[in-house]
């Protein structure tokens, strides 16, 4: 029987799903308790009534995506709202039906949102890993394969550049094992010397099963030691003397295509996932800061990150402090000229002519011009849509010089 999570605060609603969709396990709940028992529970389908009273349906909707971004979500509303149906839909949600509901159109779209999108099994510990936020199909594809691996007793070669942590990934496949055991690190780098080799063959043939053996360091070994392992590594499960239920998590920065026998994990870099991005951003930002600037929005769009995930969480931290509570901004980061010139700066500055206020001020009146555009230049839906009050916003658009 198929899981929905219904997170409503009206009665009559809650009644009428729970009729229409008899049948289907229906589980009421605030919006704060669903975001917490989606990692466990992995409903097949989120309801989520706009006009709840909790929080705002878009927050509620970011933050389900947050923990399990391949979940379907069906959303409803009594008053007709375009910037709101136009969000929800470019959010991803499956469907946006008003109130009162159809019947037909209600099942209608709960059929279609289980047959297009099945939730797959969470991954303990996933929630916390920065990279693994978002809604993207890279995102998605990688989020599969973890699950595959997991599932599964292979050895393991993750890849990914520099500043991605591939330890992290090593620890998820093991907690999610079926056969978890030990986890046990060797850093290669400490074996150097062809004299330190011996040391390392001693030391794995040591480890107890069940276990995973989490090999980091690979690149700075010297290659005749790499050679060797290679070789070592793709006849091991072949030789009876090492047990079977020992897997091995080689990490390299590129792939280990001579590793015919392992499973190789790829971490995409961040500047593959800009689709990501932000839903990255709003994760660690969340209760630590009131929002974030459309002058750090316009870098982190033109920023290509080299050091990665470990370069966006060491800004972001350092940028955190700075801001102490309130919107995050570009000037709370640590930037260098060559960051700067890293982002296109004449591209983002406008070849060098347009200072960063209004580099912001020109988004700004754009992302304010659109949001009336859509909403039918109706101020009050737009306020709700960007959930400002309606007097800030009317003074805002007087500055910008826009006509509500």
């Amino acid at each position: 029987m198929n899981k929905i999570f219904l997170i409503t605060d009206n009665i009559k609603t809650e009644k009428s799903i729970h009729d229409i969709l008899d049948g289907y396990e229906i589980e009421t709940l605030s919006a704060q308790l669903a975001v917490l028992k989606i990692p466990q529970e992995a409903p097949d389908l989120v309801v989520i009534d706009c006009d709840i009273k909790e929080k705002n349906a878009l927050d509620i909707y970011r933050k389900i995506k947050m923990v399990n971004p391949l979940i379907p979500a069906i959303m409803l509303s009594g008053t007709p709202d375009i910037p709101l149906v136009v969000a929800a839909t470019k959010m991803g949600a499956a469907s946006f039906l008003a109130k009162p509901l159809d019947p037909n159109k209600l099942s209608a779209a709960v059929t279609a949102a289980l047959a297009g999108t099945k939730t797959p099994a969470s991954l303990s510990g996933s929630d916390a890993i920065l990279w693994l936020k978002g809604g993207s199909v890279i995102r998605r594809a990688l989020f599969e394969d973890l699950l595959s691996i997991s599932a599964s007793l292979d050895d393991v070669n993750i890849a990914g550049e520099i500043g991605i942590n591939k330890r992290e990934a090593a620890e998820l496949i093991h907690r999610n094992s079926i056969k978890k055991g030990k986890f046990k690190e060797i850093n290669l780098s400490a074996f150097q010397k062809e004299e330190d080799e011996p040391g390392f063959w001693a030391a794995f043939k040591n480890i107890f099963a069940p276990a995973t053996v989490y090999l980091s360091g690979f690149d700075a070994i010297p290659e005749h030691f790499r050679e060797s392992l290679v070789q070592f590594l793709s006849a091991r499960k072949n030789n009876i003397k090492f047990d079977k239920e020992i897997r091995v998590i080689l990490e390299s920065i590129s792939p280990q295509e001579k590793l015919a026998a392992f499973k190789i994990l790829h971490l995409p870099a961040l500047r593959f996932r800009k689709e990501d991005l932000f839903l990255m951003v709003a994760a660690r930002i969340e209760g630590r800061a009131a929002g974030i600037g459309t002058d750090l929005v316009q870098f982190l769009t033109y920023y290509d990150f080299p050091g990665n995930f470990a370069e966006l969480e060491e800004l972001l931290s350092a940028g955190l402090v700075k801001c102490s509570g309130g919107t995050l901004r570009l000037s709370d980061l640590p930037l260098t000229a060559e960051m700067f010139k890293r982002a296109k700066k004449n591209e983002f500055l406008g070849c060098g002519t347009v200072r960063l206020e209004q580099a912001r001020i020109e988004f700004e009146k754009a992302f304010f011009g659109l949001v009336l555009r859509q909403a039918n230049d109706n101020v009050s839906s737009s306020c709700r849509f960007l959930d400002i009050p309606k007097e800030t916003f009317t003074e805002r658009l007087e500055q910008l010089g826009l006509d509500a």
